[in-house]
């Protein structure tokens, strides 16, 4: 029987030429070819950047929800009806409203919105009087001036419940038909009232016994306490 080799050379000759290595000789080229080529970049490292993306991205989402479900900021404080602050000339503070520029911002405010003061009937006497022997101040009589209505004293009704600064206060009707008020004053509860610059009203002082009177009136002069007596 005759060879294959025999019977085609030209086969023979290509199966000598493309016929596969060794196993060792496979194995040393395996190796070598991995040592030329770079080793591919780590997937943990290649996917940080995507993450820190998306983090920052729900940073800031966050961030502008809150921006805008913020409350509204708080409204200013109503400005109360007194005088501005100032400045006390003995040490470079700001001071509150002295105590008789407060009172006269009360009495000037009493009058200039038209408040009332409960009607009153029959003579009142003072809780605390500075002469135990002396009477207490009463307007006089069918004098023209009418009382309109009282606070302190005997009242029950401290003049305090209506911004009034007094120990004790009249209202009273001028024979104009204005209204003016009688603030009757131990020493020293006497709170020296100023009205204000711009203030409608006067105020005038005077003494009676050991009592201080203020007589605030549209008036040009003092009308009422002219007609109190002990």
């Amino acid at each position: 029987m005759t060879a294959p080799d025999d019977v085609d050379p030209i086969a023979a000759s290509l199966r000598r030429q493309f016929s596969p290595p060794a196993l060792d000789e496979l194995h040393e080229r395996i190796a070598a070819e991995a040592g030329r080529r770079p080793a591919p970049p780590s997937t943990a490292t290649s996917r940080a950047p995507g993450r820190w993306a998306v983090a920052a991205a729900f940073a800031v989402a966050a961030a502008l929800v809150l921006w805008i479900l913020r409350p509204p900021p708080n409204p200013k404080p109503a400005t109360p009806p007194i005088p501005a602050v100032t400045e006390d000339p003995e040490a470079p503070v700001l001071v509150p409203p002295t105590r008789a520029r407060r009172a006269g911002a009360e009495l000037d405010g009493f009058l200039d919105r038209g408040d009332r003061l409960p009607a009153t009937s029959g003579a009142l006497v003072a809780p605390e009087v500075c002469d135990t022997e002396a009477g207490h101040p009463q307007l006089i009589a069918d004098a023209g001036i009418v009382l309109v209505g009282e606070c302190g004293g005997m009242t029950q009704t401290p003049c305090a419940a209506h911004d009034l600064p007094a120990d004790r206060a009249m209202l009273v009707r001028l024979a104009s038909g204005e209204h003016a008020i009688l603030c009757i004053e131990r020493p020293w509860t006497d709170p020296r009232p100023e009205l204000p610059e711009d203030s409608d009203y006067r105020v005038f002082r005077s003494e009676l016994g050991d009592y201080v009177i203020y007589e605030v009136t549209p008036a040009s002069g003092p009308e009422a306490s002219q007609l109190l007596r002990l």
